[in-house]
């Protein structure tokens, strides 16, 4: 055997070095407002071969009636259904022959329309677009549909212990009597009470392109704005006053040691949140405290999940996050957690939530801010993902490069402004624990770790 097959293939072939990626920048898009005052970003991404597309409109839940909770994300579910052109659902067979996706979503300061089309179909797809956008039929059939499809979300997330507790800290987090405290999409009786002409006059109320921003992307091979202000340009304003949400009305902070406990009888395992205020971009401490997160319970190697999914077995995972809101922002812990360890793990979360004995160090600090910023270009690679991350900084209110600044930030975060950051916000015992699961087997052992326990019955 000759002596070059034996040579170890490593000794053969160097190691690649391994070097930090370049400098990338989040890209910034063409700003202009069309004649109707409807703002457009666009972004023209060469070798983008899907165009994407987000309407933002800052339509406020707190200009919905109280007693018809709901009515927003219905007008956005029944919009696609037809229009006044293309009624019973025509349109949405005229948007798969283009290969164009509709979606939309609702959050309690804005109402979002998105739109995915090959760049070949882009021209054909954006008249239709503007169709639902502008002239959506709303017939009774759609909207009681939708209304039938509401109700079974509801009954479906009082028996998914998941939707339970994230329903638990939405009312505990935010202010009694808030809006935000109440699920977007309205309660039974606020949906069962809208009717279709509440739809309608809630569209032509409020749908309009004053304050609105659409983010859109593509590889354009010609200027999109000429058929932006030929189609979405002729968009009418409806005149109405935008109203500011409130979404930033949080209730008191509580207290760790009280747990609110949501039955859940038979259940084999609990699901954990423990949920607290965070802050919003704007806030110096901002990109400190998304590094803590990061490390604390933000990726698989992070402390939480170290501890309580490997050395413990107590979980499949463990995670938490930090997230911004247009003004104020939330963190939370969520995990998954057999019935018989509830209570070391809830101890053993808390603690480990608390850095004032074991504070970050360099080389977790090191790895959280590579994680956020270095993964960043693979994050990025598509419209969809420029638009979705677009559309999320023009609902909250924040220019384009707001993403780009947030990065040299998280560049400049040290171990010790990310401890103080999180004990400020997370560690210091302030927040609310929610454990959904069966209340017979978890309400003594609770109690006797030390835990004040106080049921919650969840009314949908």
């Amino acid at each position: 055997m000759s002596e070059s097959t034996t040579t170890p293939l490593q000794s053969r072939v160097p190691r690649p070095q391994v070097v930090h990626a370049s400098g990338w920048r989040f890209p910034l898009p063409r700003v202009e407002t069309l004649d109707n005052g409807l703002q457009v970003w666009a972004y023209h991404l060469p070798g983008q071969h899907v165009a994407a597309m987000d309407l933002v409109q800052p339509i406020a839940l707190d200009v919905e009636d109280r007693e018809r909770e709901g009515v927003a994300n219905l007008a956005l579910r029944v919009s696609d259904e037809g229009t006044l052109a293309h009624p019973a659902g025509r349109i949405s067979e005229l948007l798969e022959g283009v290969g164009a996706a509709f979606d939309g979503r609702c959050t309690h300061a804005t109402t979002t329309a998105s739109l995915d089309v090959p760049m070949t179909r882009f021209e054909a797809a954006l008249p239709l677009f503007t169709e639902i956008i502008t002239t959506p039929a709303i017939s009774a059939d759609d909207v009681e549909r939708h209304q039938t499809l509401r109700i079974a979300e509801l009954e479906q997330a009082l028996v998914n212990g998941a939707q339970s507790a994230n329903m638990a800290v939405r009312a505990l987090r935010w202010a009694p009597g808030s809006r935000a405290s109440r699920l977007v999409g309205g309660n039974r009786a606020g949906v069962e009470a809208i009717t279709t002409e509440d739809v309608r006059d809630f569209h032509a109320e409020h749908w309009g392109p004053h304050g609105s921003v659409l983010v859109v992307a593509g590889d354009f091979a010609r200027d999109p704005f000429d058929q932006l202000n030929k189609t979405l340009g002729s968009w009418a304003d409806t005149g109405s006053p935008r109203i500011e949400p409130s979404i930033d009305q949080f209730a008191e902070p509580g207290s760790t040691r009280t747990i609110t406990l949501v039955d859940r009888p038979g259940a084999v395992q609990i699901d954990l949140r423990v949920a607290g205020i965070g802050v919003d971009r704007h806030d110096p401490d901002w990109a400190a405290l998304q590094v803590a997160s990061v490390a604390v319970g933000g990726s698989f190697l992070s402390r939480l999940n170290k501890v309580i999914r490997e050395e413990l077995g107590y979980t499949y995972g463990i995670h938490l996050t930090a997230q911004p809101q247009r003004s104020g922002g939330t963190w939370t812990v969520s995990a998954n957690i057999r019935t018989e360890v509830a209570v070391p793990a809830i101890d053993e979360t808390l603690r480990l939530l608390d850095l004032s004995d074991n504070p970050l160090d360099a080389e977790e600090t090191a790895d959280a801010i590579n994680q956020v910023v270095g993964v960043a270009p693979l994050h990025y690679d598509t419209a969809e993902a420029i638009v979705g991350q677009a559309s999320t900084l023009a609902a909250a209110g924040v220019d384009p490069d707001q993403v780009n600044r947030h990065h040299d930030a998280l560049r400049r975060v040290t171990p010790e402004s990310a401890t103080a950051a999180h004990q400020r916000l997370v560690g210091n015992g302030r927040g609310h624990v929610v454990v959904v699961g069966d209340a017979e087997q978890l309400t003594g052992p609770l109690q006797d770790a030390g835990y004040e326990v106080r049921t919650l019955t969840l009314d949908v």
